[in-house]
């Protein structure tokens, strides 16, 4: 090696350390010339996770006056000598949100800035970390996950339990379902929806879940406690705890049945009552031990209970029970029936008390007449609150008219009353009482009557024929009335069947409105074809509105020649034939 190049070797060593520091401290744009050491401050930056860790691979941005001032990727941290001024320091990194701060260097000074990067994805909502749940009750919570960095995230979601298994968790993304440890994606600055549903169990007491969410090596979660409390679950419900009865009496008491779990479930039913009473429950009609319910739903069921004949006066006790038949869910009601009065010898049960009947209609209830007494009775009727204008008989099932009734000890007989309702009668409600009785002893039934108005129309037209002469027209009209009680909208002429070669022109074409016992007609235009043959045709009509209409009635058209027409026709057959005889006898012998 030369001599001369050893000299020049420590001043080429000194010429490239200050180049490489002015490079680091110095970007592109800042004039060349160095301010002096005077004008410099120092900043410490240290970057580290929410806790404490310090984060390597971060990217470090300084900003000057609006321009890009330095950018390096940094681990852990690092120390800037910077010009005095102000400046803005953002951090980013992949799986994080962004960080940024404005600070100001002062000449001469240190400032130390701590930069703690969170996590991108976080979890969002307002679910209580403290939750309290009854026994198999369903409850929901609407959560959000958000991705507040600048970059895709894939996002592992799970749901862990930390505790006794009391709960069944149920997750739903944007609204479907997804298993544990599904894969998630999330836009930059953007969210999904979160629906976490807790199903309880049989058992009560505490345990704990975490919603676990896993990305880039970061984990986050969100821990709720659940409390399953055990409380009384409410499975039959009544409006009515005690009623009273006489003896022989039946009661019919309408209760629901309520399924309060998140699942289909059996229950059994079951009646506990003093001895000789007669007691059931059914739905829709039918007697019934055990009912499946589908989840957070009810049912109507009616308990019929027969009290005995002999049953001295008292307070008496009737216990149902309803009991899941795979979970723990059972519930008790106590039903008091107040037992006071005579004992009577017979009793009357009405199958229907309230009948819709419109006027001029005949309204029949049926009636059930029981003979508890120990010998044979004859029983009378009538019947208490009915106007005077209301005709009414007493039936058998064979439909023979009943002035009395004989009956057997034990028997039971079904009879009808029937109540024939006026043509005019009004529009109303009639409440009335129907009384069988003995020469000692009375039983009534209280019936209503509902009268509801009658729809009714006809044609009082009498003459259904028009006479026409062939090629010409007639004109018919046609009567019409509203024979009900309520008004008739719409009335219009409907043509069934019309011969051919007639044509019907109908005015009007609609009548509005049909007050009840108005009259109004309307006026048919039938025009007959030239030619069309002389004869009876008919045409098929009716009269039609919204509410009612008319049988099929048949107008008869007698359509006729005109005597000229029959003379002309008559003249040219007989010129036709002293035609055809000259030819035969000028030609037919030949």
């Amino acid at each position: 090696m030369p001599k001369h190049f050893i000299y020049f070797l420590p001043i080429l060593l000194l010429i490239l350390t200050l180049t490489c520091s002015w490079s680091v401290c110095v970007p592109q744009g800042i004039p060349p010339s160095p301010p002096s050491r005077e004008e410099y401050g120092y900043i410490q930056i240290s970057i580290t996770d929410p806790h404490g860790r310090y984060l390597f691979g971060a990217m470090l941005y300084v900003y000057k006056g609006g321009g890009l001032f330095i950018s390096r990727k940094i681990s852990g941290g690092t120390s800037l000598r910077l010009p005095e001024g102000s400046y803005e320091i953002k951090v980013e990194k992949e799986g994080y949100a962004s960080f940024s701060e404005n600070v100001y260097i002062a000449k001469g000074k240190r400032l130390a800035l701590q930069v703690t990067l969170k996590p991108a994805i976080e979890i969002a909502g307002s679910a209580p970390l403290n939750i309290t749940l009854h026994r198999y009750q369903e409850e929901e919570f609407k959560l959000e996950v958000r991705n507040n960095g600048r970059w895709e995230e894939e996002v592992k979601l799970a749901v862990t339990l930390q505790g006794p298994p009391l709960v069944i968790p149920v997750i739903k993304v944007n609204g479907k379902h997804v298993v544990n440890g599904s894969i998630i994606r999330i836009d930059p600055k953007s969210s999904v929806n979160l629906e976490l549903t807790l199903r309880t169990l049989d058992n009560c007491g505490e345990t704990r879940i975490a919603i676990v969410l896993e990305y880039r090596e970061i984990r986050i979660s969100r821990s709720f406690t659940i409390k399953v409390a055990e409380d009384h679950q409410e499975l039959l419900k009544t409006t009515v705890c005690s009623l009273t009865a006489s003896p022989g009496e039946e009661l019919s008491l309408t209760f629901s049945l309520l399924n309060p779990a998140w699942f289909s479930e059996t229950f059994l039913l079951r009646c506990d009552a003093p001895a000789g009473w007669t007691v059931n429950v059914s739905y829709e009609g039918n007697a019934v031990k055990e009912l499946t319910l589908e989840p957070a739903s009810c049912i109507e069921l009616t308990l019929r209970v027969r009290v005995p004949f002999d049953t001295p006066n008292g307070t008496y006790r009737i216990a149902l029970e309803a009991r899941g038949k795979t979970t723990n869910m059972s519930e008790a009601k106590v039903l008091e029936i107040v037992v006071k009065g005579a004992h009577s010898a017979f009793i009357v049960k009405a199958e229907k008390v309230y009948l819709d009947v419109s006027a001029g209609s005949l309204a029949k209830y049926p009636l059930v007449v029981l003979n508890r007494c120990s010998k044979n009775l004859l029983l009378k009727f009538r019947v208490d609150g009915l106007p005077n204008n209301y005709p009414f008989w007493i039936e058998d099932e064979n439909g023979n008219r009943l002035s009395s009734l004989y009956i057997r000890r034990g028997e039971e007989i079904k009879v009808y009353l029937c109540v024939r309702v006026p043509e005019e009668s009004p529009i109303n409600t009639f409440n009335f009482s129907f009384i069988v009785s003995t020469s000692n002893q009375e039983y009534s039934v209280n019936l209503y009557l509902n009268v509801v108005g009658k729809y009714g129309i006809d044609i009082i037209t009498e003459n259904f024929l028009l006479e026409v002469y062939s090629g010409e027209e007639a004109v018919y009209n046609l009567e019409v009335k509203n024979t009900g009680s309520l008004e008739l909208t719409n009335v219009t002429f409907k043509v069934m069947k019309c011969p051919q070669d007639v044509n019907v022109t109908v005015r009007p074409k609609e009548i509005t409105m049909l007050k009840p016992g108005e009259i109004s007609a309307f006026e048919l235009r039938v025009k007959v074809k030239q030619g069309m043959p002389a004869g009876d045709y008919y045409l098929l009509f009716r009269i039609e509105s919204d509410q009612v209409s008319t049988i099929t009635y048949g107008l008869r058209i007698s359509v006729r020649q005109r005597e000229t027409s029959i003379f002309i026709a008559a003249l040219v057959i007989l010129l036709v034939s002293i035609i055809l005889i000259v030819i035969y006898k000028k030609y037919g012998r030949r």
